[in-house]
């Protein structure tokens, strides 16, 4: 068995952790199962020993099966398999499995033995924007396996903080930062102290620096840059901030779960799979900044609310989102699958 990714190490995102854990759980379940990523050289040891990680595409394989692609986008990369009979599955993220793709690529699709999808919402969207029925399994990602990492000290800011990881690119334009500044102008007079921490890189970083410029915010939005190690930013928080309306799902919410903050999300894609309204989270709507300041208000104020949620999410990772129970949940898919 293979597995084909786009990246592992060298890239930082949530699709790049996925990865890993799958790609980590399968070398467990599958003696001989290979990993072949298209843009790393060399591998961590910790997910994927080395004698079972090959790097580059000139060493990709076109004769063994079964195969796993890790991104929808790899279709081209199966054809070659297809056309030998061979079995794939495909892995289902987001955005890029939410819209439709061109005839070659549905053909593709359409010839796939199953796939694998991060939240019930990227599945359906997938099949109804190309018009497809194929089986398809479920398995939201898994909180890392080396998460936090070594022991690290809080970070120097000491006030409270809400915190938002995301990658700040343009084609990921719809993370909702600017939102959140523009909830923190309205929420300044009433606290006085609370800042804002942004960790990502992208070329949007400009803009909204420019836009915290512009709100007078200068001061206390920080942006900090692409970060490998988050736990420390976690730790500190007060509150944990994505309000995007383009996540499958959302591992940084499970981080945030880890360190027992409640969490904020938008009311769309497959956030509300993992923020539940009123237990471990709350919900707004995607652009609305008057939903957002008050629950924002609302949770920095009740804090035995607040309280309560980040316990109730640090429960709810420990029962379905540590990496145990993702080896288990694809142990399963690939006995019905008959590829173990």
């Amino acid at each position: 068995m293979i597995l084909c990714v786009p990246s592992l190490f060298s890239e930082v995102s949530g699709e790049a952790a996925y990865a890993r854990s799958l790609a980590r759980a399968l070398v467990e379940l599958v003696p001989g199962a290979e990993v072949f990523s298209l843009k790393d050289r060399v591998t961590d040891e910790r997910y994927v020993p080395a004698g079972r990680f090959f790097p580059g595409r000139r060493s990709f394989p076109v004769l063994r099966a079964p195969a796993i692609f890790s991104r929808i986008t790899l279709w081209p990369w199966a054809l070659p398999l297809l056309l030998r009979g061979k079995e794939v599955v495909f892995v289902l993220h987001g955005v890029e499995a939410w819209r439709r793709y061109p005839p070659p690529a549905r053909w593709v699709f359409r010839k796939a033995r199953a796939f694998l999808s991060v939240s019930r919402y990227t599945a359906e969207r997938f099949f109804r924007e190309n018009t497809l029925s194929r089986p398809w399994y479920l398995l939201p990602p898994t909180l890392d396996p080396f998460f936090p990492g070594d022991p690290a000290p809080s970070v120097s800011i000491k006030c409270p903080y809400l915190l938002t990881v995301a990658r700040l690119s343009k084609d990921a334009s719809y993370k909702g930062v600017d939102l959140v500044i523009r909830a923190l102008y309205e929420l300044q007079m009433d606290f006085p102290t609370l800042q804002y921490v942004v960790i990502g890189g992208g070329d949007l970083l400009s803009r909204y620096r420019r836009l915290s410029e512009e709100l007078g915010l200068r001061h206390r939005v920080h942006f900090l840059g692409e970060r490998r190690e988050v736990a420390p930013f976690f730790r500190g928080a007060t509150l944990f901030v994505l309000v995007s309306r383009g996540e499958g799902f959302g591992i940084s919410f499970l981080e945030a779960m880890y360190f027992r903050k409640p969490v904020v999300g938008a009311s769309a894609g497959g956030i509300p799979e993992v923020v539940r309204q009123g237990v471990n989270g709350l919900l707004v709507p995607y652009g609305d900044i008057e939903a957002l300041t008050s629950v924002l208000r609302r949770l920095l104020t009740q804090e035995e609310e607040a309280w309560r949620m980040g316990e109730n999410g640090h429960r709810i990772l420990r029962e379905e989102y540590v990496f145990p129970r993702f080896r288990e949940k694809l142990r399963q898919i690939l006995r019905e699958l008959e590829w173990v």
